[in-house]
């Protein structure tokens, strides 16, 4: 343990601007990470929003209808 801690701080009086750099750099990547997670998250709730919004105005049957025509077109029987 002694040995590690050693390393280290041996490491960043030797390196500063590198070790630096590495936690700026790891730090950049949670940042990332995060947005990248709020940005899902705002478009799973934008969905279940519209969703939701469709089945309440009753649209479900017309996109249901849509979608059977579709298929049906695509397999040649309609």
């Amino acid at each position: 343990m002694q040995l590690s801690i050693w390393c280290c701080s041996s490491m960043y009086k030797l390196y500063p601007r590198a070790v630096q750099a590495k936690t700026r750099e790891l730090s950049m990547k949670r940042l990332t990470e995060k947005k990248k997670n709020i940005v899902a998250v705002v478009l799973i709730l934008a969905a279940a929003a519209l969703i939701v919004t469709g089945v309440v105005l009753g649209q479900e049957r017309s996109v249901l209808t849509k979608a059977i025509r579709i298929c049906m077109e695509c397999v040649g029987i309609g």
